[in-house]
Formats: structure tokens, sequence, C-alpha cells
């Protein structure tokens, strides 16, 4: 999905390409959805290695209980939501 939002910190209109990874946590593709999520904030910034993408979802993971998400600095932002029978991986790209 792609949108146009107001970037209230710099009055700027920016554009975000938002993509989720949802997963039932019964479901037996579990440690292919991570695989395809790393791939995902990859190819969304091929300068990312691999040291800073485990960092990002750690972040992620760690800043979701309070809303927030893991952000590089360079334009990319990983949030993690974690439900009862479900977890989703958030990738967001933004570009300007």
């Amino acid at each position: 999905m792609k949108e146009e939002i107001l970037c209230l910190k710099h009055q700027s209109i920016v554009v975000l390409r938002n993509m989720l990874i949802f997963v039932n946590k019964t479901s037996k593709y579990n440690d292919e959805a991570l695989i395809y999520t790393k791939k995902l904030i990859k190819a969304n910034y091929n300068k990312a290695t691999d040291t800073e993408i485990d960092t990002l979802l750690e972040e992620a993971k760690d800043k979701s209980s309070s809303g927030k998400t893991a952000y590089n600095g360079k334009g990319i932002s990983v949030g993690y939501l974690y439900k009862d029978d479900y977890y989703q991986y958030q990738v967001l790209r933004f570009y300007k």
C-alpha cells in the first residue's frame, strides 16, 4: 500500500509504502515469515546489513508494547504487533 502523508515534523508531504506480514501463531510458516520480513527490509533498503536488520527487528519487538516502531534513520521503520492468536511484522518505507 502506498500513500501520501503529511509529516508534521518537517511540514511536508512524504510518500509512505506500508508492507505487512500477518502470521497465525498456529501456522507452520513462522520461520518463513521472519525470513520474508528480513528480505522486505533488504529490498527496501539494500544497504542494510544483516546486523542492522536484526537490530531493527529486536528494537521493533522491544517497542511493541508502547506502540512504537524501530527506525533506522534512513527511511525504514519496522513495527511488530503481537496478539493472542497472531503476530504481524510491519515494514514501512518513507520516500520524500
